[in-house]
């Protein structure tokens, strides 16, 4: 089952051939890590162009995916089911409750996967939204928001919304490593000023991990969420 933690939702379906295969499909980065890293199964070109599309999707505002397979034989499918339903039908103990169970036993075969490709949707706004946003930026109110998309599909939307003014500076974090994170986020700092156009900034899940390790970086991301001149997070 799909949930937050996961990132991933997978079935195991029996085809007409008669091959029972796993389908798996979740968030990019998650996928490229459970994907096969022979080059006969995804080869340095399929990447390649796996990662243009998903650059170009989510430039265009779309939520992105991607799918992958894996082949299971008959004697493997058929130890892993037995353990996953004695795992679908356990109760809460000292190893966990039952979805932890069940999502440690999903992970034994949610790996080598050979990426198939990429599934892009259009996730429409509800009625309201981008009017109730900008209402709530004229009462001065800043705006953070957590979401599970990309970067760029996060900016796009927020444009399309008005959350994000077209003329809005926009600010990255992406590093993951402490230092590195640190020394982004201070040369950020002295980039803003105090005077100059209102900006965005965007941080991406695995720096704001980071940035969340120690006292130095948590305070040095507050005062650049506070800054004067950043209206969204």
């Amino acid at each position: 089952a799909f949930s937050s933690d996961r990132k991933r939702m997978s079935v195991v379906v029996r085809f007409p051939d008669g091959t029972i295969r796993v389908l798996t499909k979740g968030a990019d980065n998650v996928l490229k890590a459970l994907a096969s890293t022979d080059e006969s199964v995804n080869s340095k070109t399929m990447w390649k162009h796996t990662d243009q599309q998903l650059h170009h999707f989510s430039r265009e505002g779309l939520r992105v995916m991607l799918v992958g397979q894996r082949t299971l034989s008959m004697d493997e499918y058929k130890k892993w089911s037995l353990r996953y339903k004695a795992a679908s039908e356990s109760f809460a103990d000292a190893s966990g409750n039952r979805s932890d169970k069940m999502a440690h036993i999903a992970r034994e075969v949610e790996n080598d996967l050979k990426i198939l490709g990429v599934t892009a949707i259009e996730d429409k706004l509800q009625v309201g939204v981008p009017s109730t946003l900008q209402q709530l930026k004229k009462a001065g109110i800043k705006i953070w928001v957590l979401t599970g998309d990309k970067q760029n599909t996060a900016v796009n939307i927020g444009k399309s919304c008005g959350l994000i003014g077209w003329g809005y500076t926009l600010c990255y974090i992406r590093e993951t490593e402490k230092q590195a994170c640190l020394h982004q986020m201070s040369a950020l700092l002295d980039t803003l000023g105090n005077d100059g156009p209102s900006a965005a900034l965007m941080v991406s899940g695995d720096s704001l991990k980071t940035a969340m390790m120690d006292d130095e970086n948590r305070n040095c991301l507050f005062e650049l969420m506070n800054h004067p001149r950043v209206r969204v997070v």
